[in-house]
Parts: structure tokens; sequence; C-alpha cells
């Protein structure tokens, strides 16, 4: 991505990410990125409700948009959304995929210099390793476009998330008694 002004990069990296959907599935978010935002604003990766109070932000990690109801983000107060960037799952899941890259990257590192490892297999190792840290498991509660994130908005929507919310609960505290009671 040579010569590319800095506001342009999240647009190519969008596209990139999605060089094999459809235009026709991924044009509103494009064109959500190309609006007019005001004096120096980036591109939106919050979307708010009639009141004006956000519902879903786009998680810079799982690359969907989450509603914030249910998922959780980190409070940040001088950011016009108020949330963090990442949701806290997708801040751990990066933070963990980066500690791996780098433990991987120095294993095999050492495996070259023991001799474990022919150095002519380093670059393959090292690619299959950045794949890891790059991919990007889909959230269970996220949508790839703003357009299905308004869809997913109103009490129906959030009604059906609690009841979901509410029955993980319950599948994990059974679970809980049950590994306790295997144990005692």
């Amino acid at each position: 991505m040579s010569n590319v002004k800095k506001i342009f990069s999240p647009l190519i990296d969008f596209l990139t990410e999605n060089a094999d959907k459809k235009v026709k599935t991924i044009l509103a978010d494009v064109e959500a990125m190309c609006q007019t935002k005001g004096a120096g604003s980036a591109v939106t990766t919050v979307l708010r409700n009639i009141d004006g109070v956000v519902t879903h932000v786009r998680c810079g990690f799982f690359k969907q948009w989450l509603p914030v109801n249910f998922v959780e983000f980190a409070v940040k107060p001088n950011t016009s959304s108020g949330f963090a960037p990442m949701s806290k799952e997708g801040t751990n899941l990066f933070s963990k995929r980066q500690r791996d890259y780098n433990k991987g990257r120095d294993l095999l590192l050492d495996q070259v210099v023991t001799g474990d490892l022919n150095p002519a297999d380093l670059p393959g190792a090292i690619e299959k390793l950045e794949a890891d840290r790059l991919s990007r498991p889909a959230h269970s509660l996220g949508v790839d476009t703003i357009d299905e994130a308004s869809a997913l908005t109103g009490p129906d929507y959030e009604a059906i998330l609690a009841a979901e919310a509410e029955a993980a609960e319950v599948a994990q505290a059974e679970s809980e008694d049950a590994a306790a009671a295997s144990e005692g």
C-alpha cells in the first residue's frame, strides 16, 4: 500500500479484507466510510439509534458491528462514541495472538539455531504464524454491514438477545454445577 493517503487506509483495508465479497454486499459500508463526517472526523464506527444512543460499534478486531448492550466495550471518554475501538473480547484475542505469534517466531528461530528446523523452511513456518495471527473469527452477535446492524435494533431484537444471553448463563451455571458435583 504505497502512497495511499492516511485517510483512505481504512477503506483500502476494508476492501482488501472483503475482496472475495460481491460489491452489493459491502457497498453500504463503503458508502458509510466515504460520507462526509465533518471537520477532521474519522470513518464511522458507531451506529446510533434515533435518540442518539450508540447501539452498535464496529469492532476493530472482529471487523463486525457488535451490539453494545450485549458485547462489552471499554469506556473511552475522549471519543465521540464513548467506547474503545475494539470489544474487550477482541482486545484480549488480539493480544493473545500477538503473544502467540512472537513466542512462535522466537521458537522457530531457536529451532533453526539448534538445527531442528531447516532455514529454508523458516519462511513457510513464519507465514503460517502470520496467517494465524491475522485470521479473524466471526463473533456470534456480529453482523458484517451497517445496514444489517440498523435492521437489528429495537426492542424485539434486544429481547431475543437478552433471552439468548440468559440461556447461555443458565447453561454455564448448570455445567459448573455438574463439574462441582463430579469433583465432590
